[in-house]
């Protein structure tokens, strides 16, 4: 009987689908932390462009003023009130007649820290979006680094990454983010290689501080170095 009784109650309870939880139901919102770096290739170097993001009925400039091609927001921009899940419009734009280059949507997580990077010249723009991984922990005398080889927007590369003949990845695709990989501090003329799968390689020069860097291998053949 008492095993019986415990079964109602259940079935009870379980009637109509049960209730909902009106927390569960409550939009979680959070802020989303974004840094901004601009491989937009324009006429003299100069890189004149804006990026707008739209959330829901909301819409914020993230990057605006600089017009240098490589250069990136000194300090992360943060975009409140953003819904865990949600969609957001990134538009990159060209400031001088205001219209739209490139327009992609990207669904981001609360509270992520999150790099972008504009890049393409002639009607072949790209965004990619990446989450700025954590630091790992490093021997005495040295610091964290992270490469982004961003030559190439068409095409699917895969190189190997060296410093100074040391292999440091076998195998990094074009536009994506390394594994983070240890340098002398306050080193200069490190000479960082990738080789592509027919040998072709290219070359430049790194100097380091005392602080993690990441590097972005732009389409100009330079090696960016920005503070983490």
């Amino acid at each position: 009987m008492k095993v019986l009784l415990m079964v109602s109650m259940l079935l009870a309870g379980g009637c109509g689908g049960g209730s909902v939880n009106p927390q569960e139901q409550e939009t979680k919102e959070g802020t989303v932390t974004l840094r901004t770096f601009n491989l937009v290739k324009k006429t003299d170097g100069q890189s004149d462009v804006e990026i707008n993001v739209r959330h829901g009925s909301n819409e914020t400039q993230i990057y605006s003023g600089i017009g240098i091609y490589g250069s990136a927001d000194s300090s992360p921009l943060k975009l409140s009130h953003v819904e865990l899940g949600q969609t957001l419009t990134f538009e990159l734009i060209d400031a001088n007649n205001q219209t739209s280059l490139k327009s992609v949507q990207k669904a981001l997580t609360t509270a992520e820290n999150q790099w972008i990077i504009a890049a393409g010249d002639q009607g072949k723009y790209h965004f990619a979006f990446f989450d700025k991984p954590s630091l790992p922990n490093v021997s005495e005398q040295k610091v964290a680094a992270y490469l982004i080889d961003a030559r190439e927007i068409d095409e699917e590369e895969n190189s190997q990454l060296a410093v100074d003949g040391k292999v440091m990845q076998a195998n990094l695709e074009s536009f994506s983010l390394s594994t983070p990989f240890e340098l002398d501090a306050a080193a200069t003329g490190l000479t960082l290689t990738l080789e592509d799968d027919v040998g072709s390689q290219f070359q430049c020069q790194l100097e380091t501080g005392d602080k993690p860097l990441l590097v972005i291998v732009s389409a100009d053949n330079k090696c960016r170095q920005f503070g983490f």
